[in-house]
């Protein structure tokens, strides 16, 4: 199972692919759903465990899912560089959570939320936004889009293992 969530050789068929990515986005849309509202009623020293685990989840789901989409890649003999939007997304969610360290979200002058702030976190929402929805136009690309048949140059199809390199013998 750790090989098919983490491993970024060989191919994956287009149903598990299709399977691991719509029931692990819904399950983060059930656990942020039930999430969110505890942790903001919660004060921050009690919700530090709560917010912790599931950031080391988003870790390896982000993990996993670009590992599957660059072995779904390599299914259709593509290349593998669009799957790097699933590590964007990693790195948009740690610039929003820096950026109050960053920049301080209380003007100068102690009136209400610093301009500058303000700006950078809708710059830094709109990429991620931008790059949320490539992703999913990307798994859904990659869970109709049917893989080549038999071997091509990542090695042989889903669930078929590669024949032994006998060239040495010749």
């Amino acid at each position: 199972m750790w090989r098919f969530l983490l491993s970024t050789k060989g191919r994956t068929a287009r149903l598990p692919y299709a399977l691991f990515m719509v029931s692990t986005s819904l399950a983060w849309f059930a656990a942020s759903s039930f999430l969110l509202p505890v942790m903001m009623n919660t004060p921050i020293s009690i919700a530090s465990p709560v917010i912790s685990v599931p950031g080391l989840l988003y870790v390896l789901w982000i993990w996993s899912s670009y590992a599957l989409s660059v072995r779904r890649l390599k299914d259709m003999n593509s290349q593998t560089w669009p799957a790097a939007f699933f590590l964007l997304s990693f790195l948009i969610s740690g610039l929003s959570g820096a950026l109050p360290f960053a920049v301080p979200i209380v003007s100068p002058d102690g009136t209400g939320i610093n301009p500058d702030y303000e700006h950078i976190a809708r710059v830094i929402g709109t990429a991620g936004n931008i790059i949320h929805w490539l992703n999913r136009a990307l798994i859904l690309i990659l869970s109709v889009i049917p893989g080549t048949k038999g071997p091509n140059r990542y090695g042989p199809p889903p669930g078929q293992k590669a024949a032994p390199d006998l060239s040495v013998f010749e």
